[in-house]
């Protein structure tokens, strides 16, 4: 499978198009209580599968953002990070014993 860049506004209108037809699954269960329809055919199988692709899907594009945030993050503190110097260690000087 091909990534593809998905700026903010592609995902407003996938979240939008989700909604529409949340909307029309809405709608349609209403209007099927308001007849006294209590259930017509549907092809269940299929749904279920897209559906839990497309879950697997949104719940790795989350973890994908939220990966290029962290390193988006870091590489913005190691931007403005003041450089550290390591301060050069006193030598040891070894103990003598004086004599008598």
């Amino acid at each position: 499978m091909t990534l593809t860049p998905f700026p903010p506004d592609r995902l407003d209108e996938l979240a939008l198009r989700l909604l529409d037809l949340a909307g029309t699954v809405r709608g349609m269960s209403l209007k099927s209580r308001e007849n006294s329809v209590p259930d017509f055919e549907l092809h269940g199988q299929k749904i279920d599968e897209w559906l839990a692709h497309l879950e697997d899907w949104a719940h790795d594009g989350a973890a994908r953002l939220e990966t290029a945030l962290i390193r988006q993050r870091g590489a913005r503190r190691a931007q403005n990070a003041t450089p550290v110097v390591a301060e050069a260690k006193p030598e040891k000087r070894s103990a003598t014993k004086k004599g008598k």
